[in-house]
């Protein structure tokens, strides 16, 4: 499945700066810029050690830990920067992501626990472990949690990997999904979501087929689709432009 939107751009909005480039845990991958899978390599590739929080049972690599077809996918929202700094609208999504992404719902994003609320809650929550609960999808799976860890962390992105622990059991996909603000640098700053991650083969997961994973792929696509949404609403007075892409390439 292939979604793409958006309005066109002027190529002033591709340009990266290198300090911008070197502190990011992942590029954003801003229209008109090619959609090829070598610019989801940063996150098909990262690698996280078991070892990063001790109550992680083990990290679900995407290569290990996956089966089917790689999904990757971007969602952003650009606005007008209106004197706001990356850093500062940063800080703002990660304070208020939850909110962001479950608005209206019975879902949520809460700490694994009170010792890791405080780590995320730092100046550097890397190792950090939250708690999502998740869609379900009849026949499928029942209301589902997951566990995810802080793998990388920077002033403007982070990124949190799929983890199996005791509380939450098995995430449904194994991957990475970074979270960031990219500074176009012309008045322009992007919230963005990008993805790259499969379907988990243990558990109940190991056993849906190639229409099974897709429809896990497509309660993905709603949650993002959710966050630019009411990201949208919240900056309304900024002019918001969304992005989105999401595909399923094979692995």
């Amino acid at each position: 499945m292939k979604n793409f939107q958006a309005i066109c751009l002027s190529v002033a909005l591709l340009t990266f700066p290198a300090s911008m480039a070197e502190a990011q845990c992942a590029q954003p991958v801003v229209p008109p810029l090619a959609f090829e899978r070598s610019n989801w390599s940063d996150l098909e590739n990262l690698s996280v050690a078991d070892t990063i929080n001790p109550s992680i049972d083990f990290v679900q690599d995407l290569s290990m830990r996956g089966h089917g077809k790689l999904n990757i996918d971007f969602y952003g929202v650009s606005i007008d920067a209106n004197g706001q700094s990356a850093e500062e609208l940063f800080s703002y999504l990660r304070a208020n992501l939850n909110e962001l992404i479950f608005s209206g719902t019975t879902y949520a994003l809460n700490s694994f626990d009170g010792e890791n609320l405080d780590l995320w809650n730092s100046a550097d929550p890397t190792g950090a472990l939250m708690s999502f609960t998740l869609a379900g999808i009849d026949g499928v799976f029942p209301l589902e949690k997951g566990s995810v860890v802080v793998s990388c962390y920077s002033p403007t992105s982070f990124v949190f990997s799929t983890v199996k622990t005791d509380q939450d059991g098995l995430h449904p996909v194994a991957g990475n999904r970074a979270f960031g603000v990219h500074d176009h640098g012309n008045g322009q700053l992007t919230i963005y979501v990008k993805a790259a991650d499969r379907v988990v083969n243990e558990g109940v997961f190991s056993a849906v087929g190639e229409l099974g994973r897709e429809l896990i792929f497509d309660q993905g696509h709603k949650v993002w689709l959710r966050l630019l949404t009411t990201t949208s609403n919240k900056f309304s007075d900024r002019h918001p432009v969304q992005f989105v892409y999401s595909e399923r390439v094979d692995f």
